[in-house]
């Protein structure tokens, strides 16, 4: 399906908010000021995303992510927005995870104007809830289903012209077995979920205490495996759909704003993504289907920071030249209340550039690395030499010192930027975030 796959993309950043920020806006973490302790979107112009760039197009997204949301100031960039949940199968009706239990969501439903649609989002969302531990499939996933269908209307009513931004989390935690998921082709346990999983006993412990976490690293993989196919096959179900609805007038860009963690040597023991810029997390997928103009690919490493450029090149259908820029990234703290011994440790800054084949890290705990990187096929990477100096080339494509900024404002502070609903804390807490 795919006219150009891009095997050696890599993210602007480790996990969903700073990263969501760099890939719209073309810029890291220090140059648009989104990061832990400003997790507010709507504090960048408008003017500085690629959303307003786009003056011909109506831009929209539909997102099961709960940092894409309206509370996050994600919709400033945005003409329209749809923030999705597991709880609204049918997206018509009320969110079933926003209702105060059965009494609340009955007196919501009642008074929505999608009576049936909102009930039985309520009745969906607690049969799912009571396969969780049992030896069943669970009934929803985590979003795909209601937002395919809001794409396909927004398809329907829009026809032209029309940009949209579309997130699923289905590769994300929490990992369990739903329906859908290729029982065949994955050994699946009916009754296991990584909610049983403590990552952070497995980030914290020494190397040769990793054993005992054998079974259950080997089922987060075979999950994670099982939800990437499950991605796969519904975003291609999709796209197909798209293309019926308008008249092949589609282009698609597949991309993740971060990869994953999964405990072996070259991730350098660790599980998720927090706290780390190992390849596992900046490794990332990037296809595009229908492409208009021709795409070249001279170098093998190209930042996902680039996206603005290409969108506007297709756009104005001007043949683009990827890896136009060094690949740098950074992550400038992993607080979000974090369940952890050394927590100050996670919560560091890290900057890595790719320099000559190989990738440079360091960070404000005082540590720096010289790794070697395989860019050939699966990425993988050691560390070669450690408490390197970093030289003026590397520490010169970004533009502030790291430790200068940190020490302002709001990281002196060590305090997270947004107050956050019930709702959503609960979600984040779902979602591994807390």
């Amino acid at each position: 399906m795919s006219d150009f796959s891009m095997s050696q993309c890599r993210a602007g950043s480790s996990w969903s908010v700073p990263s969501h920020a760099s890939f719209l806006t073309g810029s890291l973490p220090s140059d648009h000021d989104i990061h832990t302790y400003n997790m507010d979107f709507s504090t960048v112009g408008r003017e500085n995303v690629i959303t307003g760039e786009l003056n011909n197009h109506h831009t929209t997204y539909v997102s099961a992510n709960q940092f894409t949301t309206p509370e996050f100031g994600f919709d400033f960039w945005f003409d329209s927005g749809y923030p999705i949940s597991p709880g609204q199968y049918f997206y018509e009706g009320i969110d079933a995870k926003n209702s105060d239990g059965i009494q609340d969501h009955l007196y919501r439903s009642l008074r929505s104007d999608y009576r049936t649609k909102s009930l039985l989002n309520g009745v969906l969302l607690e049969l799912d809830s009571l396969t969780n531990g049992r030896p069943v499939a669970g009934l929803l996933d985590n979003g795909c289903n209601p937002i395919s269908k809001r794409v396909l209307d927004i398809a329907t009513e829009q026809k032209e012209n029309v940009f949209m931004f579309i997130n699923m989390m289905e590769a994300h935690l929490p990992h369990r077995l739903f329906r859908g998921m290729d029982q065949d082709q994955f050994s699946l346990s009916s009754s296991w979920t990584s909610h049983t999983f403590d990552h952070w006993e497995y980030n914290e412990s020494e190397i040769d205490e990793l054993e005992t976490f054998t079974e259950d690293v080997e089922k987060f993989r075979e999950f994670y495996a099982a939800a990437i196919e499950y991605l796969d096959r519904r975003v291609s179900t999709l796209i197909e759909q798209l293309e019926e609805t308008l008249n092949d007038e589609v282009v698609a860009i597949i991309m993740s704003d971060h990869g994953e963690n999964l405990g072996g040597e070259s991730d350098r023991y660790l599980m998720e993504h927090t706290g780390a810029l190992t390849e596992g997390l900046l490794h990332v997928p990037f296809e595009v289907v229908n492409s208009p103009i021709e795409i070249s690919q001279p170098n093998k490493l190209f930042s996902l920071c680039e996206l603005p450029a290409l969108v506007n090149a297709i756009i104005e259908e001007e043949d683009y030249r990827l890896g136009k820029q060094p690949v740098s990234v950074e992550v400038l703290g992993e607080g979000l209340h974090l369940d952890s011994k050394k927590s100050d440790y996670w919560d560091r800054a890290i900057r890595c550039t790719y320099d000559d084949g190989e990738k440079f890290e360091w960070d404000t705990a005082g540590n720096s690395y010289r790794i070697a990187v395989n860019t050939e096929g699966s990425s993988t990477e050691a560390i070669v030499e450690e408490e390197i100096s970093i030289n003026d080339k590397l520490t010169s494509r970004f533009e502030t010192n790291l430790q200068s900024y940190i020490d302002q404002e709001p990281f002196e502070n060590n305090t997270q930027s947004k107050e956050v609903s019930e709702t959503t804390e609960s979600r984040l807490r779902e979602l591994g975030y807390l």
